[in-house]
């Protein structure tokens, strides 16, 4: 087996931005004879800004046995203090028309994965901003076979250290922020990309490939202060499906790329419609630009996101580029582009004004581009990934400089291979430099000593990045040199072991030989309260602690089963004691409610000393206060007079923070409460309080969210297209737009959506966006048209088909319904007898939501019996379909002979949709009464001619119901008429004083209700006495009594004000009239 060791690094412009991402580190080679061969730094870039943690998390078999999509299962996954989080699958099984939803809980960017679109994404997901993210698996109909497992999460808690050095900014920084969509951020690498083709194939540098699951991101957001990155919408991600090119050394370093589809199935190009075309010959001279997402220091908002500078050409030779431009780290990949066309690629840097790329116009890049965009076969046989040795044997690329020298010591398929010449930097230093092949080309090297181990033949940077101490050029293990005595080696309160030699080399205090870093030599313990024996003294009210700068005090993993199931999660968290001894007798609260505090875990323990205490309870997460951080804890404990308790506070899967410890309780002295000196809360007696000077805020007050400090107002923000309620600060911090003090995102229009207008489908109007329209085979009347303003027909003459809401909440239960008629309208004389589906015109009644249907019902009006009402009030509202008949007594009809052929009522009654079917019918004979035109109100309070077709209870204030027919009747003359129709609508406000099932504004319409006043109540119903909810003509506890017993229905008489739910508006309206009399 060839293995791999870690590569030295010279100074390439990517950044690895995934810690388990970058152990094959790209590194620079000294070019092949006649290309020019930079002055380099020796400078490490593998700079990763962010990691990865493993997460078991498996949904188990989950089944939809509904005839609707449905979300079967869920999760939140969470951690806290993080930038961004990418989940990475296991074992996944998605039955057809199926789908995994990943929704951020910051911004609300939304990502679907169904099986093919996750195989496209290599088991990932796009970056989502924010610590949490919900997931929800989302089953097709009448599917069984359904799983999903999650093995682990990237995230990024802040920009890490990128060492020293400004490597390829020429004086001050001359980049400026730009925004196009020809260029890309390439993930997680931490590189940059373009768009070439159409087909939405990209370049880049050579040593920004070999990343797994690599994405591009377009119209990148600002960073956040720390330099953290931010993520696009998912739209604007998509991931790398293929890969070609070559990371050699200067004027060898390229990369192509073919990007697949989005959330929304689209490459690129679809999207976005534009790419710079590819140059057919390289200048030499003038001035070319660069766009790309290179790091800044100088700005951390911009870091990472988009920004642009030009500047001149200073030579070109065969294969590479240089120029005086600023790039710095992140910048490998960036375009180079002159005369509107792209020239080269960024790739490396230099210590003065004169950085370096390579040439577009190579074989070895066309090749490439080929390879990965067009699915070519590689150049002399070899395989993506692999290129010639000296003497053409096809070898992986990353063999070269993996700490191997490859002199035909190695195998690969059966031929040695041969990496040991001048065009391969010497195997890129892995071989003797001084051999016989190399002719003295490579970087020297010497011997590393990994402790008391000696390794031979290493450079200075593979030593370095190995954690050893390089012992100088062509040195040797032949004299022992790693015999040398260690000790521990001071660098402040960080400790290393070390040689004294080296110790003093890297700046240090060497302790002595024979010390060690495990005694601590340095301090930095974390100081009082890092260990239960050097605990805290707390005391009743507010104690600060901070465990930022505390250690793991080794008293043992908690016993988490006294309080499984609230995320204690301990993993030898860095902790913080406390040490209280109990007042009096009483039930003792100990809380982290802290707004500006991290996630935090706590233990507490019973004990004399710090040498006999006892787990007595431990907490997670809390909730039901407010004012806290997300992730809070809590533990409520009995304590007894004099005796000592000990709290230890850590953190959620090791996390760390400042925070505040609240003990309150009762114990027989005087209560406390919030006390405010100026804008600082502490909880004290009154009297205690008034001695300080401080505003007493009552009794068992506490000091959640700091009631002493002046709220900060929030209101809406809009990020790019999306909106999310913060504070201005939040807002301007995320790259957001202030919409103002108290705005909601309801209120305000962040741009983006597209105009939406009336659409006529068939009679119906809807008001949608021109898309949906289209997609729904409607006509759309405009942008901004109303449905109010136009006219979308009624077939022939007066043929139509309506629908009369004609109540809400008729059923009992608390979740919200409404009830509706479905009407055929007809011209006088007309008559109906049957409803079909054929080819022409399917079948359908559908509803977003769900119909309600009664287990004593059935799907027609002759299985609705109204002798069963006084049994099961519920069945008068039963789903079913009908002509003319409410019931099987056939009123208001003297009887009900209605049939049905070929129909599958299951799902109906089931509560979903009577699917869209080209053949069944409900009929009645041609000389039924029932099937007779009779007046009714439509729900635009018109009067008009027509026979019912259907009564359907929906459930959901914001469910939407379709019916569609083909509708057979005969006119006055006995003709046969045929009626293809179709309507979509949804709930509208329905206020039925008078219980006569028409809307209390179509009964003043139409002269049936008066309205004295004009406050649009009809005067039968219009209340004098306000707040009185038992009528009794005074205003007082009875009537709240009475809202209370019917608190939550959306039935009964606590509904004063007409709502349609009792609840707090009610409670309200009684105590604004409380003690009057009418």
């Amino acid at each position: 087996m060839h293995l791999l060791n870690c590569q030295k690094v010279l100074a390439v412009l990517g950044i690895a931005t995934t810690a388990l991402a970058s152990t094959t580190l790209a590194q620079d080679i000294v070019p092949a004879l006649g290309q020019k061969a930079p002055a380099l730094e020796g400078t490490t870039l593998d700079y990763p800004t962010g990691q990865y943690r493993d997460y078991a998390l498996f949904s188990g078999r989950s089944i939809n046995t509904s005839a609707k999509p449905k979300v079967v299962w869920q999760e939140t996954i969470r951690t806290s203090n993080v930038a961004w989080m990418r989940l990475y699958f296991g074992e996944t099984y998605l039955e057809e028309g199926s789908f995994i939803r990943v929704t951020s809980l910051l911004d609300g960017g939304v990502q679907e994965l169904d099986a093919d679109m996750l195989a496209v994404w290599g088991n990932t997901t796009a970056y989502f901003n924010g610590d949490a993210v919900k997931i929800e698996l989302v089953a097709a109909p009448f599917s069984v076979d359904n799983e999903i497992s999650i093995q682990q999460y990237a995230y990024e808690t802040g920009r890490a250290d990128r060492g020293e050095g400004n490597c390829g900014i020429c004086g001050p920084d001359d980049r400026a922020p730009s925004s196009d969509n020809n260029f890309a951020r390439l993930m997680p690498v931490g590189c940059s990309a373009t768009l070439y083709n159409e087909e939405s194939c990209m370049v880049t540098a050579g040593h920004c490939l070999g990343q797994s699951n690599s994405v591009v991101q377009f119209n990148v957001p600002d960073s956040n202060s720390d330099g953290s990155t931010n993520n696009p919408d998912p739209s604007d991600q998509f991931p790398v499906l293929a890969e070609s090119g070559l990371f050699v050394g200067v004027g060898a370093d390229y990369g192509a790329l073919k990007i697949g589809t989005n959330a929304n199935g689209q490459i690129p190009y679809d999207v976005y419609n534009t790419f710079i075309p590819l140059a057919s010959t390289v200048p030499t001279s003038g001035n070319m630009s660069m766009n790309g997402y290179g790091i800044d220091d100088g700005q951390p908002n911009r870091s990472q996101t988009q920004q642009g500078h030009n500047g001149p050409i200073i030579s070109v030779d065969g294969s590479a580029i240089s120029y005086d431009i600023d790039v710095t780290f992140g910048n490998s990949g960036s375009s180079l582009i002159a005369n509107g066309e792209i020239v080269g690629v960024v790739t490396h840097c230099s210590g003065s004004c004169e950085n370096y790329g390579t040439r577009i116009d190579i074989a070895g890049f066309l090749d490439a581009r080929e390879i990965a965009c067009l699915g070519a076969e590689p150049p002399g046989g070899c395989q993506p990934g692999e290129i010639e040795d000296c003497f053409g044997n096809c070898a992986p690329a990353n063999w070269v400089g993996d700490g191997y020298c490859d002199d035909g010591s190695y195998s690969y398929n059966g031929t040695p291979i041969y990496f040991n010449c001048p065009e391969f930097d010497c195997d890129g230093g892995d071989c003797d430099p001084n051999s016989e092949p190399c002719q003295g080309s490579g970087d020297p090297t010497g011997a590393c000593c990994f402790g008391s181990d000696c390794a031979d033949n290493t450079t200075l940077s593979d030593c370095a990045n190995g954690g050893g101490y390089y012992q100088g050029d062509d040195s040797s293990c032949d004299s022992d040199p790693c015999s040398v005595p260690f000790g521990a080696c001071c660098f402040g309160n960080d400790c290393v072991d070390s040689t004294q030699a080296g110790c003093d080399l890297d700046g240090g205090v060497y302790q002595g030989n024979g010390t060690s870093c495990n005694s601590n030599p340095c301090g930095g313990s974390g100081g009082e309260g890092d260990t239960s024996c050097d605990a805290v003294t707390a005391v009743v009210g507010t104690n600060p602690f901070d465990t930022t700068g505390n250690t793991d005090s080794g008293f043992g993993e908690p016993d988490d089963s006294q309080c499984s199931g609230t995320y204690l999660d301990w993993q030898g968290s860095a902790d913080h004691w406390f040490v209280w001894v109990a007042p009096g007798d009483g039930q003792a609260t100990f809380s982290t409610c802290d707004a500006s505090s991290f996630d935090t875990s706590m233990v507490l323990y019973d004990g004399a000393d710090c040498n006999t205490t006892v787990q007595v309870a431990c907490n997670g997460d809390a909730s039901g206060t407010d004012g806290c951080q997300d992730y809070y804890s809590e533990i409520s404990y009995e304590v007894t007079s004099g005796r000592t308790y000990f709290i230890r506070l850590g953190g959620w899967q090791g996390a760390t923070g400042a925070g505040t410890l609240t003990i309150d309780g009762e114990f027989g002295g005087d209560p406390v409460g919030a006390c405010c000196v100026d804008t600082s809360c502490s909880l004290q007696t009154q009297a205690d309080c008034g001695s300080l000077g401080g505003d007493y805020l009552g009794n068992g007050t506490n000091c959640s969210n700091n009631p002493c400090e002046p709220v900060e107002p929030t209101g809406a923000c809009c990020v790019g297209n999306n909106c999310f309620v913060g504070t201005a600060d939040d807002c301007n911090s995320g790259g957001g737009d202030y919409q103002g003090d108290d705005t909601a995102c309801a209120d305000v229009d962040c741009g983006g959506s597209d105009p939406v207008g009336a659409c006529c489908v068939g009679n119906s109007c809807t008001e949608v966006t021109a898309a949906d329209c289209g997609n729904a085979g409607g006509d759309y009347q405009g942008d901004n048209t109303a449905c109010a303003d136009v006219n979308c027909g009624g077939g022939d003459g007066d043929f139509a088909i309506n629908h009369a809401i004609i109540g809400k909440n008729l059923i009992s239960g608390n979740e919200f319904s409404y009830t509706v008629d479905v009407y055929m309208s007809v011209p006088e004389g007309h008559r109906v007898d049957a409803v079909a589906g054929t080819p022409e015109q399917n079948k359908m009644i559908t509803c977003s939501g769900d119909f309600y249907q009664n287990p004593n019902g059935g799907p027609t009006s002759g299985d609705i019996n109204p002798n069963f009402y006084e049994f099961d009030a519920d069945l008068e509202w039963d789903s079913r379909v009908t002509i003319g008949c409410i019931d099987s007594t056939g009123n208001p009809y003297p009887e009900n002979n209605l049939q049905n052929i070929g129909i599958d009522w299951t799902n109906f009654e089931n509560g979903d949709d009577l699917g869209a079917t080209d053949n069944g019918i409900w009929f009645h004979l041609p000389t039924d009464p029932a099937g007779e035109a009779m007046m009714y109100t439509n729900n635009d309070c018109v009067q008009e001619q027509g026979v019912l077709l259907a009564r359907l209870t929906v459930l959901g204030q914001d469910s939407e119901v379709g019916f569609a027919a083909l509708v057979q009747g005969r006119d006055s003359g006995d003709v046969v008429f045929q009626e293809e129709v179709e309507t979509y609508f949804g709930y509208s406000s329905m206020e039925d004083c008078n219980g006569n099932f028409v809307a209390d504004a179509c009964d003043i319409a139409n002269g049936t209700s008066e309205d004295a006043n004009g406050n649009g109540i009809p005067d039968e119903c219009d209340n004098g006495c306000p707040g009185d909810a038992d009528g009794n003509g005074t205003i007082n506890v009875d009537d709240i009594l009475l809202i209370l017993g019917s608190y939550g229905s959306t039935n009964g008489d606590g509904d004063i004000n007409g709502d349609g739910v009792c609840n707090v508006d009610d409670v309200l309206e009684v105590l604004s009239y409380f003690g009057t009399d009418c």
